[in-house]
């Protein structure tokens, strides 16, 4: 089996209410790629700051992929995501 591919994405972007955050935040995803290589089904597993966890779920919808194939045929797959806001980007 290959694993997916990232194709396009949402670029980790601070929100208005994390203006005064001063060191990275960290938040990680569990979502479903399919075989559209669509997310779906995303869920929090972790979160360093709640006020970006909107906006990481947001992101993550966002992703586009090259589903996972197992034998030449394309697959669903679940997968666990990171999600970084640093504010000196």
């Amino acid at each position: 089996m290959t694993a997916p591919e990232l194709l396009t994405g949402a670029v980790d972007r601070m929100v208005p209410e994390g203006k005064n955050v001063t060191s990275p935040v960290l938040i990680y995803i569990t979502t479903t790629i399919g075989i559209d290589g669509k997310t779906r089904d995303s869920h929090l597993k972790y979160s360093s700051n709640t006020v970006f966890n909107e906006s990481a779920l947001k992101q993550v919808a966002e992703y586009r992929y090259k589903p996972a194939m197992r034998l030449g045929k394309p697959v669903s797959v679940i997968v666990n995501l990171e999600v970084r806001f640093d504010p000196k980007k």
